[in-house]
């Protein structure tokens, strides 16, 4: 009996070793970790068969011996691991600026979506993205959602990883996260730390680093249109570039249409269910469009539930009797919502916390939603979630469960959930309404996103919340709750990207809010004002001065007869139309209000405030331009003074008073002084945006014009 046991091992072993040695050979690209996991396979199966095999150009003799069969048992073992280290292996070049010598790849932690475990077919579609990055160096790879594009594009650029020294992912759904995503390539190559930059200047530095470099792979992921990324797309081709995408016209583009499985590929996926019934596997695909990311739920279920093909395939006919009618495309996504909707409800009866998380995070971003967005806000969720997030054990219970029925990807700090699956706990809410949910929502990012948005300290963060806090405002707005908090949302992102040169997206987002705010506080609302004067901004950097002026004058009758003339919001809206009517050549008007800003500023915060500092700068600028020399340097150096004091030596605004300064003593023939100034300037540049920031180069530009004896 115990030698009938060893041998059916031994057949099984025989078995699932040889498997494995032919999907090396057919899948492994031909180098070093090929052979080492190639060498450990041969020993592995002779160890375990005690026979002689024959692969990889290799021939090794029977072992008899125990003692022989367990070392070259360990041998194998040895490197197989070596081979699998090698092959996955990812790391940083230490000199970024020539990464084209280095060996690894740089990725983007974090929003780089994670390869399914059980990845399969779409052979003929790999082969076909390959021959057109080959000739192309760009390709669309475009269908239904749920179809396969991102794996796709996962498994090319990790079949493919050594023919790249840059492989970088962007999330293209929306602006805020592509320009995000994009702009990271410089800090990532050595270009600066740009996380407290504005985006626009942070974009431009990446896309000239790509443009001077190759041996690089951009992947825009879930992109609507050709024209959300035109000017994303580097002006030469020495790198390549994947676009997923739902839209199936693609300008000037080269594309690759992503199909649902066929038969035989759904039918190979579902074996990893036993026992397996062919004949039921294929009416489940049938009944499922062939469509992978169905099949893969069907399948987290199953393993789950230890169920098998029939049963689950009565199961969802129980729920959804039409699911096999024919129809339009759409019936794709409600083919797959009904998977959702078994699982759903089998995690609603066992751990009721994990569908409330669901409800929660249906109404964020898809992707990258933080952990401790629900750990240090606790007190704005419902009593049950909040219990359970409270508790550390209990909370890692919950986000298990829903890994392990395949409803959100969980890394050690975030999660990711599909769109659909969003769609689909969107559509059924549990207990509570849709209305509900989201105010729960929009709460959660009222409460974490930064009250600060416009400093550079908080751009990290902001930037971190960004597209959930756009996703809770949306869903809010969308239901009509919440409205005050979807307001405040809506300005402060604004005002965020506004400060990051994000200013077509920062005026929508800042119009929205006013358009809300009139319908609840009414027209001449203290609340108005104070939207209305970040909208002004916004308006003059996009040089839309006219709108600017009097939206700005609107903002200021409204606080002035709401706080008072004295207040210093007033002065802050003061400063705001100064600087606008500065660019209409209103220079007299807007020396008028600025001059009483400032006084303001002075009466409130004291002579030695950053307040008092910036609206002395803005006062320079409008002396400068009157002609007024003596009274600009005048008023930059006491800027200066005051901003070394409060805001440091190293410090942005330092930076900016320094730089108008240099300007001026330049052009009064004092050479030595404006090289001084721009000295300073240059090196607080250099530390708080990079060495190849515009700021910096431009300062740059300046020192050299001025030490060749030339004004800056």
């Amino acid at each position: 009996m115990a030698a009938w046991r060893l041998s059916a091992v031994s057949n099984r072993a025989r078995r699932v070793l040889r498997q494995l040695l032919s999907r090396l050979e057919m899948d492994l690209p031909p180098d070093a970790s090929r052979w080492l996991i190639g060498i450990g396979v041969v020993c592995l199966l002779g160890a375990v068969t005690a026979q002689g095999v024959k692969a990889f150009g290799l021939e090794l003799g029977g072992v008899a011996s125990p003692g022989r069969q367990v070392i070259l048992f360990l041998l194998g073992l040895g490197a197989i691991l070596a081979g699998l280290r090698s092959h996955t292996h990812k790391g940083l070049p230490q000199d970024p600026l020539t990464s084209a010598e280095a060996a690894a790849t740089l990725t983007v932690p974090g929003s780089r979506p994670r390869p399914t475990p059980r990845f399969t077919g779409h052979s003929s579609t790999l082969a076909k993205l390959h021959s057109c990055l080959r000739s192309e160096h760009i390709v669309a790879l475009t269908g239904l959602a749920g179809v396969g594009k991102t794996q796709l594009a996962l498994v090319h650029a990790q079949r493919h990883e050594r023919d790249y020294d840059l492989v970088w992912w962007i999330r293209a759904g929306q602006a805020a996260s592509l320009a995000r995503d994009y702009g990271a390539i410089a800090s990532a190559v050595g270009l600066g730390d740009h996380s407290h930059q504005a985006h626009a200047d942070a974009v431009m530095t990446a896309r000239r680093w790509l443009e001077e470099h190759g041996r690089w792979l951009l992947i825009f992921d879930d992109a609507e249109r050709y024209q959300a990324i035109e000017r994303y797309l580097p002006s030469n081709r020495s790198g390549d570039i994947i676009i997923t995408s739902r839209d199936a016209l693609w300008r000037d583009t080269p594309r690759v249409p992503v199909n649902p499985w066929s038969r035989p590929e759904s039918l190979e996926f579902l074996r990893h269910v036993q026992p397996f019934d062919e004949t039921a596997a294929s009416d489940l695909a049938e009944a499922l469009g062939d469509l992978p990311l169905a099949l893969e739920q069907a399948l987290a279920y199953m393993t789950q539930t230890r169920m098998g093909i029939p049963d689950y395939h009565r199961l969802l006919r129980e729920r959804s009797p039409d699911l096999v009618r024919e129809g339009d495309p759409f019936s794709y996504e409600q083919r797959v919502a009904t998977t959702w909707t078994v699982s759903l409800e089998r995690i609603a009866r066992e751990t009721p916390a994990a569908r409330d998380l669901l409800d929660v995070a249906a109404f964020l971003a898809p992707d990258d939603i933080p952990r401790a967005l629900f750990t240090d806000h606790v007190q704005i969720l419902p009593r049950r979630l909040r219990a359970t997030v409270s508790d550390a054990i209990a909370y890692n219970q919950v986000i298990t469960a829903l890994g392990r029925f395949s409803l959100v990807d969980t890394r050690s700090d975030v999660l990711s959930i599909h769109r659909l699956v969003q769609a689909a706990v969107r559509q059924r809410p549990g207990t509570r309404s849709e209305r509900s949910w989201a105010a729960v929502a929009v709460r959660l990012l009222r409460v974490a996103f930064p009250a600060n948005s416009a400093d550079a300290s908080a751009r990290p963060e902001c930037a971190r919340l960004l597209p959930h806090a756009l996703s809770a405002a949306y869903n809010a707005e969308r239901v009509g709750v919440e409205l005050n908090a979807v307001a405040w949302l809506l300005d402060h992102l604004g005002v965020y990207l506004q400060a990051a040169g994000e200013y077509q997206h920062a005026r929508e987002l800042s119009s929205r809010a006013v358009t809300i705010a009139e319908a609840l506080y009414g027209p001449n609302h203290a609340e108005l004002a104070v939207l209305l004067n970040h909208l002004g901004r916004t308006l003059r950097n996009l040089d839309e001065l006219s709108e600017g002026r009097s939206t700005l004058e609107r903002a200021f009758a409204i606080a002035e007869a709401e706080y008072g003339k004295e207040h210093p919001y007033v002065a802050a809206i003061l400063n705001q139309l100064g600087r606008t009517l500065r660019c209409l050549g209103s220079l007299p008007q807007a020396k008028a209000y600025i001059a009483r800003a400032l006084a303001i500023n002075e009466a409130t915060h004291g002579h030695e405030h950053p307040y008092v500092a910036l609206t002395l700068n803005n006062l320079g600028r409008v002396l400068e331009e009157s002609g007024d020399r003596d009274g600009a340097i005048a008023a930059y150096r006491r800027a200066l003074k005051i901003a070394r004091a409060v805001r440091g030596p190293r410090h942005a605004d330092t930076a900016a008073i320094l730089n108008n300064l240099g300007r001026m003593l330049a052009q009064l023939g004092d050479l030595k002084g404006a090289g001084a100034c721009y000295q300073e300037a240059l090196e607080i540049a250099e530390l708080v945006h990079g060495p190849q920031h515009p700021h910096t180069t431009r300062l740059r530009t300046r020192l050299e014009m001025v030490a060749g004896g030339n004004g800056g």
